[in-house]
């Protein structure tokens, strides 16, 4: 998959009815699992016009009335985490799909988590019948490679390995360009990365490692911006 289409794809999901939802309705029905953010750089960010973030659920119930075949599940587990190089796999039999996670992670991790293993399924049921491991050990050597070197260069017409292509996917679809205006208010704030990454609520490692390239030329932050840009001038 061309690094393109991941941009463009998750462009296309985000933009789809109820993804994006009000971030303080969302922690209300969240609270066994969420913190309570009173932060005054969330409050200041939010007192003209209320954050948004993305909702799961409507992804969820977008990308299974793709392929109705397949009833998805989403479950946690305890027999495996990060400590043991697992986040989290998609196990798809006959006319089933579970996304399966580690109960041992935070919520922006679960989040996160839960989204990439789906956009293993999105890819599946848009590009064709991909194969996809039981579990996926190449996955956290994926992630914390991108990471740990923060500056990427990549090409927009690169070929991507699926497990490459849902873990950026899933950060475009959490991070949305959509939603890049509010980010940038938080940075006239003097937002801490990790403020940020409350705000959306995701992992602060995405973060770090966005605001690392912002400056780079062709970096992913670059691309980024560019590949939105230009898919939202088409519409």
């Amino acid at each position: 998959m061309l690094f393109r289409d991941v941009v463009k794809s998750a462009h296309s999901l985000v933009s789809q009815d109820n993804v994006i939802v009000d971030r303080g309705c969302y922690v209300a029905r969240n609270l066994a699992r969420v913190d309570r953010i009173g932060e005054t750089i969330l409050e200041a960010v939010s007192s003209s016009t209320p954050l948004k973030l993305v909702a799961i659920g409507p992804l969820l119930k977008y990308i299974g009335a793709m392929s109705p075949q397949y009833s998805i599940t989403v479950q946690p587990v305890r027999e495996f985490g990060p400590s043991r190089g697992v986040y989290g796999y998609v196990d798809i039999r006959k006319n089933s799909a579970a996304i399966v996670y580690s109960g041992a992670l935070n919520f922006c991790w679960e989040r996160f988590t839960v989204t990439k293993e789906l956009m293993h399924l999105y890819i599946r049921f848009s590009f064709g019948d991909k194969s996809i491991d039981d579990v996926d050990l190449g996955a956290a050597n994926v992630l914390s490679d991108a990471l740990a070197s923060r500056s990427v260069t990549i090409s927009e017409n690169a070929m991507l390995s699926d497990e490459a292509a849902a873990l950026y996917m899933a950060f475009e679809v959490l991070f949305p360009w959509s939603l890049r205006t509010q980010y940038n208010r938080m940075l006239d704030l003097g937002a801490t990365n990790m403020q940020i990454a409350k705000a959306f609520m995701i992992p602060v490692n995405f973060i770090e490692f966005f605001r690392h390239n912002e400056s780079k030329a062709e970096s992913y932050f670059q691309l980024s911006e560019r590949i939105n840009s230009d898919v939202a001038a088409q519409k």
